[in-house]
């Protein structure tokens, strides 16, 4: 088991050594699909963990198809670039803001993501960028 907090608190991955393979449930979060953060520097340090992890040739990820070491590092890199992306929002629209309502709103209207509005998950995911 390898340990991926930041989607949840207490979330693993599974590590099958003799097969280099890993599960990473909802650790890699993809761009167009709902990023759920639940502490986003936990979630930063267990991309990192996997984007450096050695004894890993596949990713199997909860939400899509099997990638290879070098594809799931794409998507890891894309994942934190988009993490990135989030923080650069909250942080140009947060102070402007009254209430965090209106702070997802405005997060996902210039993100392009504007069915996220009314998901609480996706609200987590912004306050977690508040803290």
């Amino acid at each position: 088991m390898v340990g991926t907090p930041g989607h949840s608190c207490e979330a693993l991955s599974y590590l099958l050594q003799e097969e280099h393979c890993i599960f990473t449930g909802d650790a890699i979060p993809v761009r167009g699909d709902i990023s759920i953060w639940i502490q986003k520097e936990d979630n930063r340090k267990s991309l990192e963990k996997l984007k450096e992890l050695e004894r890993a040739d596949l990713f199997y990820p909860a939400w899509d198809m099997t990638y290879t070491k070098e594809e799931a590092k794409r998507k890891i890199e894309d994942a934190l670039i988009l993490m990135d992306e989030i923080q650069k929002t909250v942080i140009q629209y947060r102070e402007k803001i009254e209430s965090l309502d209106e702070l997802v709103i405005k997060v996902c209207n210039t993100m392009g993501t504007p069915g996220f509005r009314k998901n609480p998950l996706f609200k987590r995911t912004i306050e977690s960028f508040m803290e």
